[in-house]
């Protein structure tokens, strides 16, 4: 017992134990600690947007959850390069990509957009992404994009070129020839890229253009799209009847409504 009073000494006492420091983390854990917060957000994503755009889900083909989680994946990891973190700014470029197509960015008839809104590296990153949205919005043709009417132009497309060569991509809104010359050009790439048959000896070219015209060019690389992409390795002639039959589908079109309904 210590003195007290007048005897009252000041007593040393022995270091109080504190517990066990903290471990710093190393960089490879945060790195792998990093990574599993973005899958998760990526999984909780892709089924937010499976679950609030059922009319869109529908549009796509019903993809799974994997290919929807590929998709908002692929778009984190576009634009973790150019300042984009925070996950209502990665949210809001993953839905775009959900109605636009994976690859909206590189479809020519955007990159003039997102270089000027995505890239402006100067403007914060919500910013950014909420002027890309705002110009895509501002399109003539993002209603149809973002609606059942964007796969029924498509269709009517595909059933004009086969009924008397129509172009495939008319309809759609281009901001001049040069515009439409340079997205017909990166459709015949990506034409060339799958290996699809020569144009004139089957549907598959024509079709090709007339999808992209909806989910850009690159359509047949997008994870939400590989329904469409095992019809177009099908190098048979016939194509353009099982797209129709697959397309129309989606839109509930050749349905048989029961009596009185």
């Amino acid at each position: 017992m210590a003195p007290v009073g007048d005897a009252a000494t000041i007593i040393d006492l022995e270091p109080v134990p504190q517990g066990p420091s903290q471990p710093s983390l190393r960089a490879q854990d945060r790195t792998s600690l990093d990574k599993v917060v973005e899958r998760r957000f990526v999984r909780d994503f892709a089924r937010t947007l499976r679950e609030t755009a059922p009319a869109q889900q529908r549009r796509l083909g019903d993809p799974d959850a994997d290919a929807v989680s590929a998709s908002v994946e692929a778009i984190l990891e576009d634009v973790a390069g150019v300042g984009f973190r925070r996950k209502s700014d990665i949210a809001r470029l993953a839905t775009i990509a959900f109605f636009y197509g994976r690859w909206v960015m590189w479809d020519p008839r955007n990159v003039a957009l997102a270089r000027s809104t995505l890239g402006a590296e100067d403007r914060s990153p919500a910013l950014r992404a909420l002027r890309f949205e705002e110009g895509l919005k501002a399109r003539a043709d993002h209603g149809a994009i973002t609606e059942d009417a964007g796969l029924a132009r498509v269709l009517a497309n595909l059933r004009a070129h086969v009924r008397r060569g129509h172009d495939a991509d008319a309809g759609w809104h281009f901001e001049d020839a040069r515009t439409r010359a340079r997205f017909r050009r990166v459709c015949e790439d990506q034409q060339d890229h799958h290996g699809l048959p020569a144009a004139g000896t089957t549907y598959h070219r024509a079709a090709h253009t007339a999808i992209a015209c909806l989910w850009t060019p690159f359509f047949l690389d997008d994870p939400a799209h590989a329904q469409l992409l095992a019809l177009f390795q099908d190098a048979s002639e016939g194509i353009e009847a099982r797209l129709i039959e697959t397309l129309s589908g989606r839109l509930g079109e050749g349905v048989l409504k029961q009596p009185g309904g």
